[in-house]
């Protein structure tokens, strides 16, 4: 006997993304998401890279 699965692998794929993208927008620390401490992070290693930049050598 032959089972029909044809698209299930499409519903498995929905599911991680639907669990994968709660993880990123779940809050973590003091009510900041992943994407939000990322952004933050980005930002500060920026302006640290920006300052050492433009000291005169």
């Amino acid at each position: 006997m032959q089972r029909n699965c044809n698209g299930s692998a499409m519903v498995e794929y929905a599911i991680g993304l639907v669990f994968f993208v709660a993880v990123l927008i779940a809050p973590v620390f003091d009510g900041k998401n992943v994407i939000e401490l990322l952004i933050e992070a980005i930002k500060t290693e920026h302006a640290a890279y920006m300052y050492s930049s433009s000291m005169p050598l």
